[in-house]
């Protein structure tokens, strides 16, 4: 299908909607209905799945549009879930005609046309050109409305236009209309099924603070504000450094900005233009121990191959050494960094007349000794340096000293003493080893790691839109999940796979310990044989008398959860509810149906007043709830409940440790676009799967 502009015939279509005019005043009329040119998978591809990100770029819009003020209010209902997100700015708007050429297509932007890439009256960098930012929105919610006011001879005039996400091929406008609003442009996003939680997270004004953190550098005259607050990069990095690149000639030049925060900032990889405009966002992919940065990369060639960004981890030849040398700076940079703390401390330690070691080296052993200690000493700084008794504090550094000499290959051992000193704050490393073994803290560290690589794993096989079309439901994520019951809830075990409603029903008595002979067979109310897709089940912690049940149906991304879906579920949750043999007085029954996007019609179901969110429907109250989720939500969840123990650890796995790990774990359950090592050509590319086998 045609993807570039084409000429446009207005209207392409009209309907008869309720608005309200300039005033506020309501009135009814025909409003334009203009179909986009852009295929459909086209464009729901570059809506995105980051709330975050697409807030970032209407921001970007009001920034382009050379606005010196843009706030970004987040509007909450009765239940605190996100209702509405507005974005408001002094930029110079746009037009009617100029309404019908940013919006009748994608791609080709007016930003192409401007000199040397400057907003309109020169005063800045332009950041997009593609002509795609504003159906970024739909990462946000369902439907978005552009309120636009220009400066005409004779007045204000007001156009407004309105895409929702059900027909993300056209929109509909109006105007010009008269109004006394000031000149600028006002984004009203309806959250709809989407509800972006993570929009009313603290650390949300801090991220985006990273992200507009170069440019608002450069441009001090641009003000932004997340609810209500003024994201103010200078308040907030402790350092800032600039590393040129080492790149091959035909590269050209790049630089690496690092910035150090003062506070924990979720780490990021910007991909930027020469002139530090954002245009994608990677995991950095290097352990820094102790330091909350995020890096920077400008070069022009990001611009040149920005439709390779989405897939930067699989590190093309275009832009894959680059990606490598910045990672390598970064490594050296941290490193160095590390060395200069480490210096600054033992000076700290030598001033105050705590440090053990009363001169400098003399052989090699008493060198490498004297390394070991300072790395381990300055590795529990925060401890150390907590206590406030000189005496005290001697005799930890004393100790450390001591095993480190006694043994300095052990770990263990040097662990153990460090954290067996008489301080409250240093006792909990060594009442760990006391409860359970090194081995077994190592085996839970990995567990975590584990998890977290499935996890960005996961969200390649559903969120890439290019591994996500060939992802199936039986054949990849069914095979997948079957040993992931934790994704669902700690401590589920895996009863049914895949098989009737009646082994449902003999793995429901077996959990209950009977041994009920099932003579007859489980049917739904039209007498049919139903197949689910897992049944999962434990004991509930506080009253072992009690299960819980998991019912959940899976379908693939390319499935949009609809009516159709929602009966399927609650057709099974009717089977059990009016099959006798099913207890529901002992044990709680829900039922799920999951999917990574939800129509009108579910999310309706799933977003009703009074109700959690993605209930949707809990039949006369009883023990038996029928839900709807998104697979984003599940992913957002799990990482949560990982949250702490991932920033302890510091570990944020790139999309290459999550595509090995599924490699290594599932290596015959996955699309071919996974399956196939890295710069492998298969002969399947670009065939789009009709269905599972």
């Amino acid at each position: 299908m045609f993807l570039g502009p084409r000429p446009m015939s207005l209207p392409a279509g009209a309907g008869v909607v309720s608005t309200r005019d300039a005033t506020g005043t309501r009135q009814t009329g025909p409003v334009p209905t203009v179909r986009v040119t852009a295929a459909d998978d086209h464009l729901a591809r570059i809506t995105g799945s980051n709330p975050v990100m697409g807030v970032a770029e209407l921001v970007w819009n009001s920034l382009d549009a050379e606005s010196s003020v843009v706030s970004v209010d987040v509007i909450t209902n009765a239940m605190d879930s996100v209702d509405e997100v507005v974005i408001t700015d002094d930029g110079h708007g746009f037009s009617t005609a100029e309404a019908e050429s940013l919006f009748d297509h994608v791609g080709g932007s007016w930003k192409r046309k401007q000199p040397n890439r400057r907003t309109l009256n020169q005063r800045r960098m332009l950041h997009g050109d593609k002509g795609e930012g504003r159906w970024r929105s739909f990462s946000i919610g369902d439907r978005t409305v552009w309120e636009s006011i220009t400066s005409s001879g004779d007045g204000n005039r007001l156009v407004t236009v309105s895409i929702a996400a059900a027909r993300l091929d056209q929109f509909e406008w109006r105007g010009p209309d008269p109004t006394e609003r000031p000149v600028g442009t006002r984004v009203t996003v309806s959250a709809g099924s989407r509800r972006p939680s993570r929009l009313l997270r603290d650390d949300t004004a801090d991220l985006l603070c990273a992200v507009f953190a170069v440019y608002l550098k450069a441009y001090p005259d641009a003000e932004v504000s997340y609810r209500g607050n003024r994201l103010e990069p200078d308040q907030l990095i402790l350092s800032s450094v600039e590393i040129p690149l080492d790149l091959p000639e035909e590269f050209g030049e790049a630089t690496l900005t690092v910035l150090e925060w003062v506070k924990p900032i979720e780490r990021g990889l910007y991909l930027c233009d020469a002139e530090g405009a954002t245009l994608h966002v990677i995991e950095p992919g290097i352990h820094a121990p102790a330091f909350d940065f995020t890096a920077y990369i400008s070069w022009d060639g990001f611009r040149t191959h920005e439709s390779l960004l989405l897939m930067a981890d699989w590190e093309s030849e275009e832009i894959g050494p680059v990606l490598d040398a910045a990672r390598q700076a970064l490594r050296t940079h941290f490193r160095q960094r590390r060395d200069e703390q480490r210096r600054d401390v033992v000076q700290q330690w030598k001033e105050e007349a705590v440090y053990p070691y009363s001169s400098d080296p003399d052989t090699a052993v008493q060198q490498a000794n004297q390394a070991i200690f300072n790395y381990v000493a300055v590795s529990a700084e925060h401890a150390l340096n907590s206590i406030s008794d000189p005496t005290a504090k001697r005799f930890s550094l004393n100790a450390i000293k001591v095993a480190v000499e006694a043994d300095p290959s052990s770990l263990e051992l040097v662990m153990k003493e460090v954290l067996a000193l008489p301080v409250e704050k240093l006792d909990e490393f060594r009442e760990i080893l006391e409860r359970t073994s090194l081995a077994s803290v190592i085996a839970a560290v990995k567990t975590v790691t584990d998890r977290l690589e499935f996890l960005a794993g996961l969200e390649t096989l559903i969120f890439d839109p290019t591994v996500a079309v060939e992802t199936l439901e039986r054949a990849h994520l069914h095979r997948i999940l079957e040993n992931e019951p934790w994704l669902f809830g700690e401590e589920l075990a895996l009863h049914v796979s895949d098989r009737s409603l009646t082994s449902l029903l003999e793995a429901h008595l077996q959990a209950l310990g009977r041994d009920d002979l099932v003579a007859n067979q489980v049917l739904d109310e039209k007498g049919r044989h139903r197949r689910i897709d897992f049944m999962f089940g434990r004991a509930l912690e506080l009253n072992r008398n009690r299960r819980e049940h998991l019912v959940v149906e899976i379908k693939r991304p390319q499935v949009v959860l609809g009516r159709q879906e929602v009966s399927q579920i609650e057709d099974y949750a009717q089977a059990v509810a009016t099959d006798a043999r099913f207890d529901k007085t002992t044990t709680d029954w829900d039922f799920v149906v999951v999917s990574r996007e939800l129509d009108s019609y579910a999310s309706g179901r799933a977003n009703q007043k009074g109700r959690p969110h993605g209930l949707i429907s809990q039949p006369d109250d009883s023990n038996l709830r029928i839900w709807a989720w998104t697979w984003g939500e599940i992913v957002e969840e799990c990482k949560h409940r990982l949250k702490f123990v991932r920033n302890q650890l510091e570990f944020d796995p790139t999309g290459d440790q999550a595509v090995a790990y599924l490699r290594s774990s599932y290596p015959d359950f996955l699309p071919d676009r996974l399956a196939r090592h890295r710069g492998e050509k298969a002969e399947t590319d670009g065939r789009t799967p009709t269905g599972d086998p």
